[in-house]
């Protein structure tokens, strides 16, 4: 095929599967600078603004230098960050920044066949409309880049470090332990690079996939056995550092999920270096354009702001799944559940009118004011009936081990309406087995949790959202104590 043939039958096709269109986003024969030589294939501008070059080739046509140096020279001329150099079968991938000397560089950041396409859907997916417009692309490749020289420098320097290596445990041990340290340094490097590898973003994108796969396989950090797990020899705030950039990087979290609360009177993030009580973060950093963090906290607590920012990213990726559609009865199985909300506080039966849970206040529950408990939003037509029917919550992802779990009715009710005591927090599969529910469980992931209760409670004093929150998302972590007090949500 010849060039236009070429961008008919595929390219524009490719550029469509990115979400965007010509010319609602863009032009085609995009004529830029002081010469009307200067002509891109395609020139996507969102807000106006050049940010990608797609230059085409005819199909069957070799990808050579003298191509690769003329859409360089497009990104430098009109100050574009990305571009794409392809003949439909071959794509290379570039992008424009500035070094560490200031200066401006174009630098190729993969080569990728169309059949490589399943294996690199993420890489290619920093391209795409949504990545592109609200910039989260700029962490990503920076990312890339970071792992790329990491890479080659310990392929550059794979002898001198071996060297380092063995006389380090040399001079620490004993020579005994220097055939043992070359027989096994070898391994030990190809590990590391190995591990590099895997931290190049991959799998599908616009966070489709599971938000803790990618946080365990991008930066090292662990979820197991009831809690979260850092790598020994990195630091915690590097850790958590690397969690938001990667959550934010792979479309898990954007800048409309803020603020995470943390405590009375801090946010793990917020858009702005503040507080909730609208005061200077203690030591604020900006970690994704946009996006600051609070990193003045011990390692523990990093722990747990880890945690709960990946609870927040996986509920706002099954937002959508756990927001009902119809306003019929829930079947979650055996029976229908009718409910309704008696004078705005008080879950009934539709049928009978009487509470579906017991009425209590705070003092009628026993819990010290350490008492860890668990906090998630739910919506009232599908989440209330599912916990009537099952005594329980579910499915969500969860690494600690609460004692008691409330519940948040969403919009219009925006209350903490119920609390559980947790019995047991059990597979996904080992809850299903023998219940017949009323969605297709093979959508539920695996890791997915279910949390059991001994028994569930109505609070004869809802709290009610507060005027600082916008809204309740994803897990959250209070105390009893603070929940017995609290007038408003802001409290928790």
């Amino acid at each position: 095929m010849n060039e236009e043939e070429t961008k008919t039958a595929i390219i524009t096709d490719f550029v469509n599967l990115l979400g965007w269109e010509i010319p609602q986003d863009g032009n085609m024969e995009y004529q830029f600078g002081d010469h009307n030589t200067n002509v891109v294939d395609y020139a996507f501008l969102p807000a106006g603004t050049s940010k990608l070059f797609v230059e085409a080739k005819p199909q069957g046509t070799a990808l050579q230098e003298k191509h690769q140096n003329q859409l360089k020279e497009y990104l430098l001329l009109d100050n574009v960050d990305l571009g794409i150099l392809t003949n439909g079968e071959v794509y290379e991938l570039y992008r424009r920044f500035v070094n560490e000397d200031g200066d401006v560089e174009t630098q190729l950041i993969d080569r990728i066949t169309l059949s490589e396409f399943p294996e690199y859907a993420a890489l290619i997916n920093i391209f795409s409309k949504s990545q592109v417009t609200d910039e989260t692309y700029v962490e990503r490749l920076k990312r890339i880049n970071n792992i790329r020289r990491a890479q080659e420098a310990l392929e550059e320097n794979h002898e001198q470090i071996s060297n380092d290596i063995v006389n380090l445990v040399t001079d620490s041990v004993g020579e005994i332990a220097e055939q043992p340290t070359k027989d096994s340094i070898a391994e030990f490097l190809d590990s590391v690079d190995e591990r590099l590898a895997e931290m190049t973003p991959t799998g599908p994108p616009d966070g489709d996939t599971d938000p803790y796969d990618v946080i365990e396989q991008e930066t090292g950090v662990e979820f197991r056995n009831g809690d979260v797990h850092f790598v020994a020899d990195v630091s915690a705030r590097d850790h958590l550092r690397d969690v938001i950039q990667v959550l934010f990087g792979n479309g898990h979290l954007t800048v409309d999920d803020l603020p995470i609360p943390a405590g009375p009177t801090r946010h793990i993030l917020n858009s702005e270096p503040t507080n909730r009580e609208g005061e200077e973060m203690a030591n604020g950093e900006e970690v994704v354009d946009g996006v600051f963090a609070e990193l003045n906290a011990s390692k523990e607590t990093l722990k747990q702001f880890t945690e709960t920012i990946v609870a927040t990213a996986d509920d706002a990726r099954d937002l959508q799944d756990s927001i009902s559609t119809t306003e019929d009865p829930v079947n979650t199985g055996s029976r229908e559940v009718s409910i309704e909300m008696l004078d705005g506080d008080t879950v009934v039966d539709g049928e009978t009118g009487d509470p579906l849970f017991p009425v209590t206040d705070w003092n009628s529950i026993s819990g010290e004011d350490s008492t860890k408990v668990g906090v998630y939003a739910s919506d009232f037509d599908r989440g209330l009936p599912f916990i009537a029917e099952h005594n329980a919550w579910g499915f969500v992802n969860i690494a600690s081990e609460p004692e008691y779990f409330c519940i948040y009715v969403n919009r219009p009710y925006q209350q903490i309406q119920l609390i559980g005591v947790v019995k047991d927090i059990i597979s996904k599969n080992e809850f299903i087995e023998g219940r017949d529910l009323d969605r297709d469980t093979e959508e539920i992931d695996d890791s997915k949790k279910v949390i059991e209760f001994s028994d569930v409670y109505q609070l004869e004093k809802p709290i009610p959202i507060g005027e600082a929150s916008s809204r309740m998302q994803g897990l959250l972590y209070t105390t009893f104590g603070e929940l017995r007090t609290a007038e408003t949500t802001d409290d928790l």
